[in-house]
């Protein structure tokens, strides 16, 4: 789907911010419920096993953008070793609770309110990069996953879970206004962005509501 159709359906940044940060306090809880957390854990130690997260040696810088409540940074230091996780968020309040979140459980983490299209970060400077149902929210989500990719080091994984334009989405995109980007679309922009071997997998379990609303697709950085 081209850009222009998305400035146009978009929800306003500063009306999204809102809604983000009116949901801040139940978010974790939400994605709990979905199963997201679940989903999550399994999907990095699958790729663990599979050797994509060798760029974190014994404890890599990770960055996350559209870092909500945490979750997927979470699931991530659950399998593998993490120095520190910088969070990039429009919403302050779902910063806040991604901050107390690390910090519980013994991450360095750095949160950072910004703009994923312009990443105040040097060219590879992270180990490995991570974002979830964000790009459907951007003008330009081309541009985002250039930006996340040029911040890359080479050899290091970018992980970004993406919705799935079904029916079981439609009902929360009356809410959320987000816009679905077909796979072939994404896949396409990340080989744009000089990301190779790209995979696309399934997460969660097959009666999982995170199986029904989302996908995973994992490239690295060349």
């Amino acid at each position: 789907m081209g850009d222009e159709s998305c400035v146009q359906r978009h929800l306003a940044s500063a009306h999204l911010t809102a809604r983000y940060d009116a949901a801040a306090p139940r978010w974790h809880r939400t994605m709990e419920w979905f199963g997201y957390t679940r989903a999550y854990a399994h999907l990095f130690a699958r790729l663990q096993r599979a050797g994509w997260l060798r760029s974190l040696g014994s404890g890599g810088r990770v960055l996350e953008c559209g870092i909500g409540t945490g979750v997927l940074s979470l699931a991530l230091a659950g399998v593998a070793p993490v120095q520190e996780v910088v969070g990039v968020d429009l919403a302050p309040d779902m910063l806040d609770e991604a901050a107390a979140r690390l910090a519980a459980a013994g991450i360095a983490a750095r949160m950072q309110r910004t703009d994923a299209h312009r990443l105040p970060h040097a060219d590879a400077s992270f180990d490995a990069g991570l974002s979830a149902h964000m790009l459907e929210h951007l003008a330009e989500p081309a541009r985002a996953i250039g930006e996340m990719a040029r911040v890359l080091r080479p050899g290091a994984p970018l992980v970004i879970v993406a919705t799935r334009g079904n029916l079981a989405d439609a009902f929360i995109r009356l809410r959320w206004r987000h816009v679905p980007i077909a796979p072939g679309q994404l896949i396409a922009w990340m080989r744009a962005a000089h990301l190779e071997n790209i995979v696309d997998c399934a997460i969660g379990h097959a009666l999982s509501p995170s199986r029904w609303f989302s996908r995973a697709f994992i490239g690295r950085k060349s």
